[in-house]
């Protein structure tokens, strides 16, 4: 389909008016299900996220953990 901004008319118009031109327009009810499902998605990208820092955190931690368990029980056995 092609859009064409010339129009032509077989006698000049005496006048017409364009109340509006664009996409219609969009309800209370749906805009606020658009922000509410929005939020919802945001929140659970976000959660998601987070989850996925903490498991890093925890799986760091845990390593360092046990490379001073094994540290500290190797000083232990030379010391006896």
């Amino acid at each position: 389909m092609s859009f064409s901004k010339n129009i032509q008319f077989l006698s000049a118009p005496k006048g017409f008016e364009v109340s509006y031109c664009g996409k219609p327009g969009v309800t209370w009810d749906e805009s606020a299900q658009l922000a509410s499902s929005e939020y919802e998605r945001g929140r659970k990208e976000l959660d998601d996220d987070f989850t996925n820092q903490l498991s890093v955190v925890r799986d760091d931690l845990a390593k360092r953990q046990k490379k001073l368990v094994v540290q500290n029980s190797r000083r232990g056995s030379s010391h006896n």
